[in-house]
């Protein structure tokens, strides 16, 4: 499930919790420049090419988001898991890029476990792939709420670098 949400750039860039990989690279076992080898020189001129395009990175790695949970939604049928939570509720997780979250899936309550399974009867989740109204219901909440998501940050990507 996880090759979808790959990006280059958002690694490039890092998160508020990550160093950006260009920073860690500069500051790599930064202890020793070697000045017989001009390595301090050509580390600045290192720090001010990114400097210099670090906007151009930011605005690649929003497009990577954006175009990663495009992606996760254009997948969407074929690419869910069902489980249950505490023998009461069902589930279901997708792929689908979080920029607030670690986890990039989605997970979504569906409903509760005892309208398909009535007392007694074992709980298996994924007997109810077989069910058309259930697997419609499943496709339907986990596509609003991705399509909420894209859409909201779609609407910043145009707000932020349009001119």
């Amino acid at each position: 499930m996880g090759k979808l949400n790959n990006g280059v750039f958002l690694k490039v860039v890092g998160d508020q919790e990550t160093i950006p990989q260009w920073q860690q690279f500069i500051t790599d076992d930064g202890t020793d420049l070697n000045p017989e080898n001009g390595l301090a020189r050509f580390i600045e001129s290192y720090k001010t090419l990114v400097t210099d395009i670090k906007t151009d990175l930011q605005q690649l790695a929003d497009l990577e988001v954006i175009v990663l949970q495009s992606r996760a939604l254009s997948n969407l049928i074929g690419n869910v898991k069902l489980y249950t939570v505490k023998d009461k509720y069902i589930y279901a997780r997708t792929n689908f890029y979080r920029t607030d979250n670690n986890i990039n899936e989605l997970r979504l309550l569906i409903d509760p476990i005892d309208l398909y399974f009535p007392n007694g009867m074992t709980v298996d989740p994924d007997i109810l792939f077989g069910n058309q109204d259930f697997m419609k219901k499943v496709y339907d909440k986990l596509s609003e709420s991705m399509l909420a998501t894209l859409t909201e940050n779609v609407d910043n990507f145009v707000k932020i670098y349009s001119k």
